[in-house]
């Protein structure tokens, strides 16, 4: 499996920082009484969003994963999971966004999902 390149920052920005727990219930209005509620599988994503500040070579870099190696983003990645520091398996929900941050500088920003 292709592993987050090591040229680009290692660690999830604090800025723009959003996680949550997998969206994981179904939930069923019956006639009348309350709603029923059951677990949807066993296992679930759950969902990042970042932001990364790059330079010009990085974002190349990244750029390059993201369309060559990850094939426009269609293949799972290992990075390290920002609170337990532990490496686990990523995929891009949407393509990254870049925003010139003027210089050489870039604004990143990364929609993310951890699989299970």
């Amino acid at each position: 499996m292709p592993t987050w390149p090591g040229t680009l920052p290692q660690k999830f920005s604090a800025d723009g920082y959003d996680e949550s727990p997998p969206d994981n219930l179904i939930r069923s209005k019956p006639d009348a009484g309350p709603a029923k509620v059951r677990r949807r599988t066993t296992a679930n994503v759950r969902p990042y969003k970042t932001s990364l500040r790059m330079t010009s070579a990085q974002l190349d870099t990244l750029d390059t994963f993201y369309v060559t190696t990850l094939v426009s983003g269609s293949l799972a990645f290992d990075w390290q999971e920002p609170r337990s520091l532990s490496t686990k398996s990523f995929r891009f929900v949407s393509k990254p966004k870049y925003q010139a941050q003027g210089g050489d500088f870039w604004n990143v920003a990364l929609d993310l999902e951890q699989l299970p």
